[in-house]
Parts: C-alpha cells; sequence; structure tokens
C-alpha cells in the first residue's frame, strides 16, 4: 500500500501543481520551504476541525449515514452511471 501511495501521490493534482511557481509562492506565504510552512501548523486546530467535521457527521440524517456506510456503494454508484450513461 505505501509504494503505491508514494507513487499516486507525486501523481494528485496538489502535488503537480507545487511545479508551478506562481502556486508554490501562494501556498509559501512568504516562507522558505514547505517544511517552514507547516511548522507553522497548529496541531490544536488541526485536532478541532477534526472533531467539528465528526459532529457534523452526527447531524446527518441516520438515511444518510447508512448509505454512507455500504460496503458495496461506489459499485453501485458506477452501475448506476452506467445505467444512465447507456
Amino acid at each position: 500500500m505505501e509504494r503505491i501511495l508514494k507513487t499516486m501521490l507525486p501523481q494528485t493534482p496538489l502535488a503537480m501543481n507545487l511545479k508551478n511557481k506562481e502556486y508554490k509562492q501562494i501556498l509559501l506565504a512568504g516562507k522558505k520551504s514547505l517544511e517552514e510552512r507547516f511548522a507553522e501548523i497548529d496541531a490544536k486546530e488541526v485536532r478541532l476541525g477534526l472533531e467539528n467535521s465528526k459532529s457534523d457527521m452526527n447531524m446527518m440524517y441516520p438515511e444518510l449515514k447508512k448509505i454512507i456506510r455500504m460496503p458495496d456503494l461506489p459499485k453501485s454508484i458506477v452501475a448506476l452511471l452506467d445505467q444512465v450513461a447507456s
């Protein structure tokens, strides 16, 4: 799995955008490197954001939660799209 992730990551649009100098300058916000920029991230804020997203999940309708938890949901969506496309 680690090998797959390492090969996928450089091909993702966000990683590919790092080749764009203007984008990278915006992302760095005056810092010299990504490491320096990421060092500014407050772990407490990230944890709070994750907790908030969990509470948002609790506000979902029970029917929607059941649909999201379906193990074959991706296959069902693909099958539905195939039906619509044909």
